[in-house]
């Protein structure tokens, strides 16, 4: 299995299972890492040795959006995960180029360096779900971006299928790398 689905699979089974869920809460050993940062809950899951920011909220437009942010142990890479409680039509399930934007990042206004992007895209349960592996250089500029951009919007052509807000998040990404740390 490809690392990309080997993500999409994991990326689906905690975003329904939810930090939270009772079943993650079973992985995590008694004084294991495990804090609360603003909106965002960071939690281990122990038996895949990695830690995951995350932050749920309602939007009027999207439904329920989730942004998930995995940090591993072992490996080199971060796994971002954008949930979206509507699915988007015309999308095709499966691997997608998708235009990843920051709103004021630093001192420019609309950050488009990451360009096109590769994305896993799947739907469940009445749900799209969005993600991608950064490695190596990457791993640490997308949590530099994540930490001093206002938003992100992810884009399909000129359609807008996400815009993400991102207050609290530098906070969280120093507690998910303590979390990562602890492992």
């Amino acid at each position: 299995m490809s690392k990309l689905n080997t993500l999409l699979t994991l990326a689906g089974f905690t975003a329904s299972l939810g930090f939270a869920a009772p079943a993650a809460q079973a992985q995590v050993p008694d004084g294991m890492y495990k804090s609360k940062v603003g909106e965002y809950s960071i939690q281990p899951v122990a038996s895949e040795r990695l830690c995951g920011a995350i932050r749920r909220w309602n939007h009027p437009e999207y439904g329920e959006i989730q942004l998930m942010l995995l940090d591993y142990a072992d490996e080199d890479y971060r796994v971002l995960s954008l949930t979206r409680g509507v699915v988007p039509q015309g999308l095709e399930v499966g691997r997608v180029n998708l235009e990843l934007i920051f709103l004021d990042n630093g001192d420019t206004q609309l950050d488009r360096s990451w360009g096109q992007r590769l994305f896993g895209y799947q739907t469940r349960e009445e749900k799209a779900f969005f993600v991608s592996q950064f490695d190596g250089e990457d791993d640490v500029a997308i949590g530099e971006d994540l930490a001093q951009s206002r938003a992100l919007g992810l884009y399909n052509g000129d359609d807008l299928l996400l815009a993400v807000p991102l207050e609290g998040l530098p906070e969280a990404v120093v507690q998910l790398e303590g979390c990562v740390a602890s492992l």
